[in-house]
């Protein structure tokens, strides 16, 4: 068996194939794209294709980057951490809840420091502008009592 990989002009690999008959020919290659030949199967989300072989790609900082292929290096997705910053967020607000309706069915208001974390959390995703911002912004601490 024959393994082979499908390349962008980027370098980026895209599909790793395997053939009895080695590689395809051209006119069996999609468009925008060259089968490399290699000595096995590949993961196609770590490794690149630098005109000469497979490398690995380095180590990805989180799983919110993407490998720009182009410039070579991994770039944040703020759309992916934005959205992954609200999942927690609304996860923790859920969390949460059963303290308010607590307050809410004995006729009790909600505590202070539940009503502060809470809107902590909501105020958490406006105040991440940039890669910085995102990085370093605080996560309450939820109340103890």
């Amino acid at each position: 068996m024959k393994h082979y990989v499908l390349v962008k002009e980027t370098g980026e690999v895209v599909s790793s194939c395997v053939s009895s008959e080695g590689l395809p020919p051209p006119e069996m290659v999609p468009p925008g794209l060259c089968a490399v030949e290699v000595a096995g199967m590949v993961d196609t989300a770590s490794v690149r294709f630098d005109g000469q072989s497979v490398t690995p790609l380095p180590p990805r900082p989180s799983e919110h980057h993407r490998f720009d292929h182009a410039a070579l290096k991994w770039k944040l997705d703020m759309g992916r951490a934005i959205n992954a910053m609200r999942e927690r967020r609304n996860r923790l607000l859920a969390a949460s809840d059963p303290v308010v309706l607590r307050a809410v069915e004995t006729g009790q208001g909600v505590p202070q420091e539940w009503t502060r974390y809470r809107q902590a959390l909501r105020d958490l995703p406006a105040a991440v502008t940039d890669e910085a911002s995102l990085l370093t912004a605080p996560w309450p601490a939820a109340p103890t009592a």
